[in-house]
């Protein structure tokens, strides 16, 4: 297993196994939870999202919640999707802070390694739930890489080229 960070070495299966509010490979990352009616704004370059109701519960009805991910101004924020159970609730993914530009979008049983990529230095995942209680909801993971410079490519002022700054790939 190596560093378990947050957690311990299961030996039969050669994994971490990491304490409450603690993921990733090592449990080094903090998961980020849903607080219903909130927008919680993140700024760590990694870390993990999870709805109350992933485990054992249900997502209860009537939930929102969302969250921001900033990084600096046009770098590559990412997230990826592992297990996404919701039923009739759905997961929007918006290629911006503001909710402008929706990337894409998520809802029943899908297969782990959905991706969504934004250029803008910002990525908010939303969290809807309807009236009747819900699935499971969802994990993810993100991650902030600062490689992309737009102001160097075109020039002090100018902004990157509208066709590559969001992308998806779902199954």
């Amino acid at each position: 297993c190596g560093d378990c960070g947050h957690g311990t070495c299961n030996g039969t299966s050669v994994r971490c196994v990491c304490q409450a509010d603690w993921g990733g490979p090592n449990c080094t990352e903090p998961i980020y939870w849903c607080i219903n009616g909130k927008n919680r704004v993140l700024t760590d370059r990694s870390g993990a999202l999870q709805t109350s109701g992933y485990g054992a519960h249900a997502t209860l009805p009537f939930i929102y919640c969302a969250w921001t991910i900033t990084g600096p101004p046009y770098s590559a924020v990412t997230v990826t999707f592992g297990n996404v159970s919701t039923g009739f609730d759905v997961v929007v993914v918006f290629g911006s802070a503001d909710s402008r530009y929706v990337i894409g979008s998520l809802q029943g049983t899908q297969p782990p390694g959905a991706t969504f990529r934004s250029l803008t230095g910002a990525l908010q995942v939303a969290f809807y739930s309807g009236s009747d209680m819900g699935d499971r909801g969802f994990t993810a993971q993100w991650n902030i890489t600062v490689s992309v410079d737009c102001m160097g490519w075109f020039g002090e002022g100018h902004q990157c080229p509208s066709d590559s700054i969001f992308s998806s790939t779902s199954s």
